[in-house]
């Protein structure tokens, strides 16, 4: 086993859990960010493992409970409101009506699927 490895492991698992902990506090943006950052340092610490001939084996369990943490914060960015939801779908649901009563959709305001507004 690798002290070093340990050491960098173990400040992965601390950034991760702090990240899990403080996810529904801080933007997206940053989450994102920071989601990106420990995926680098992930790939960073396998890269030295294979360097440094670390048995990843030993490791198993924890590297899986980061990758684990690392896909709810995945997850937790793609989610979107309730309220954003629900502002999509009377979106389409107000382009569907004016495309059978055959009325314009107001300039095409309405069936721009690429609305930030809308997405998250």
């Amino acid at each position: 086993m690798s002290e070093q490895f340990e050491k960098f492991l173990g400040s992965l698992e601390i950034k991760v859990a702090s990240l899990i902990r403080r996810m529904h506090r801080i933007t997206k943006e940053i989450l994102k960010s920071e989601l990106n950052t420990c995926r680098a340092f992930l790939s960073n610490l396998h890269t030295y493992a294979l360097q440094h001939q670390v048995d990843l084996d030993a490791y198993y369990d924890r590297i899986s409970a980061i990758h684990d943490g690392l896909v709810t914060i995945q997850e937790e960015i793609e989610r979107q409101p309730w309220w954003q939801k629900l502002l999509s779908l009377v979106r389409k649901t107000i382009v569907i009506v004016l495309d059978l009563l055959g009325l314009p959709n107001i300039s095409g305001l309405l069936s721009a699927p690429d609305d930030p507004l809308l997405l998250n």
